[in-house]
């Protein structure tokens, strides 16, 4: 989906939808009817590349895990599954962390950033504003003058 969204793909907001095999509502017959799907399937096996298949219920049973496992039959493939449930490592907790606080600290940057060319931008109106104020007066009295 993440592919398909970049490519410029829009795909309304769906409700009740599920994280481990999301709904394929693009508006598009190709892909809501999942043939794009099944010809990545067909053609990933024959690209030697790594793949990871995060389909969480199929991976959990034994048959459909193997059904999956057939697709990538040939030699060049390592096959490999991780099961990880629990408490995630202090040390992944940290790295999560800091790169919350990394964006955390990016947006408060750009914020005042913002902020303050938004001010910048208010007093040189204001400035402007001022000038064309007493340029108008010096002129209403050199008119009134003469």
């Amino acid at each position: 989906l993440d592919w398909a969204s970049k490519s410029g793909l829009w795909r309304p907001k769906a409700q009740g939808h599920s994280n481990d095999k999301p709904d394929m509502k693009f508006g598009i017959p190709q892909m809501d009817d999942l043939s794009v799907k099944r010809v990545l399937n067909h053609i990933a096996p024959l690209a030697c590349r790594n793949f990871i298949v995060p389909e969480l219920k199929a991976n959990l049973m034994a048959v459909e895990r193997k059904d999956a496992l057939l697709k990538f039959a040939s030699h060049a493939f390592k096959r490999t599954a991780a099961v990880i449930v629990g408490e995630p490592t202090t040390e992944y907790k940290a790295k999560v962390q800091e790169l919350i606080l990394k964006d955390k600290t990016a947006k408060v940057t750009l914020e005042r950033k913002k902020k303050a060319a938004e001010e910048e931008r208010k007093r040189l109106v204001e400035e402007k504003r001022k000038k064309a104020d007493e340029v108008r007066k010096a002129a209403k009295r050199k008119r009134d003058g003469e």
